[in-house]
């Protein structure tokens, strides 16, 4: 269950992927989605937005940001897919 403060960023995340989070997007929306959220609060959001256990998609969130080293360009690209749903981040 995501907390109350969180819902307005989970309507968001699943209006920007009705049909659920593709493969190749999961890594950058989880750079995107960090820039402004607790390890805890994107771990419940990204969990239930995809079905995954919270801890997996925080240390799924913790290799994106330092393993993987997702390209700018997909980073961008989130924010804007992202952004058309309702979230706004500075590009």
């Amino acid at each position: 269950m995501v907390p109350e403060h969180l819902r307005p960023v989970l309507a968001a995340s699943r209006r920007a992927y009705p049909d659920g989070v593709p493969p190749r997007e999961y890594l950058p929306l989880l750079v995107v989605l960090q820039q402004d959220m607790s390890a805890r609060n994107l771990a419940l959001v990204v969990g239930e937005l995809t079905g995954k256990d919270p801890v997996v998609v925080e240390n799924d969130a913790a290799a994106a940001a330092s393993v993987h080293r997702v390209d700018t360009a997909e980073i961008d690209r989130m924010k804007h897919h992202i952004g058309a749903s309702g979230r706004t981040y500075e590009l």
